[in-house]
């Protein structure tokens, strides 16, 4: 997708620190095995905002931290935390919008089995410019 080196770095970074707001989610919201209610799901919202103020002070992290804000923020601009859409999302938090979703997809989670790799790759087809970028889409399937 033509980034560069640093874009690379910067997003393997944030991928590794981007889920880091959630330490401030109760573990009855985290790792509750059941639908979460819409209060419970406003708490979960708050992930990208507080891992973005827990890694504020670390100067060395400002564009690692613009990743992590906007790496739930959708392309049709039904995400959050800001309701961005398009392309006025970051570039590379849409990239990892996508790896982070498929990931999700293909593990375990407390209130749901992991999906087989062909049901998310289905998923990401299906969510193509309404959840995702196409664009990146298209580029991560190509890979995987």
């Amino acid at each position: 997708m033509n980034c560069s080196e640093r874009e690379i770095e910067s997003v393997k970074i944030a991928g590794m620190l981007h889920d880091v707001g959630k330490i401030a989610i109760p573990d009855s919201v985290l790792l509750k095995p059941d639908r979460l209610t819409f209060e419970e799901f406003e708490v979960i919202k708050t992930h990208p905002e507080v891992g973005e103020q827990i890694l504020k002070p670390i100067l060395l992290f400002d564009q690692e931290r613009n990743i992590i804000l906007h790496h739930h923020e959708r392309w049709d601009g039904k995400g959050y935390p800001d309701g961005l859409a398009g392309a006025d999302i970051p570039f590379l938090s849409r990239i990892l919008a996508a790896a982070d979703a498929f990931d999700a997809m293909t593990n375990n989670r407390p209130y749901r089995p992991a999906m087989d790799v062909g049901s998310a790759i289905a998923e990401l087809e299906k969510n193509r410019n309404s959840q995702f970028d196409e664009r990146i889409v298209d580029a991560f399937l190509k890979i995987l």
